[in-house]
């Protein structure tokens, strides 16, 4: 058996809620939604920016890790 493959789509807020019934929306696994400009609504607040720091050093380090890993 082969390796599954995900599929990973934006679509803006409107055309998922109007184009989408919910009964195709159910075949979906997973679904978040996300705001476009989430760091200029909050770059302003000290917890948001230690977490948003704290997430780019991570993805850094796993992105570093995984190619390593790959290359060793």
């Amino acid at each position: 058996m082969g390796k599954s493959k995900e599929y990973f789509l934006k679509i803006r807020q409107e055309l998922f809620e109007s184009e989408f019934t919910p009964m195709q929306r159910s075949f979906f696994n997973y679904c978040e939604l996300l705001e476009v400009n989430e760091y200029e609504t909050h770059k302003d607040d000290e917890n948001y920016l230690e977490f948003y720091n704290a997430e780019k050093k991570a993805k850094k380090a796993r992105k570093e890790y995984l190619f390593n890993k790959r290359h060793k």
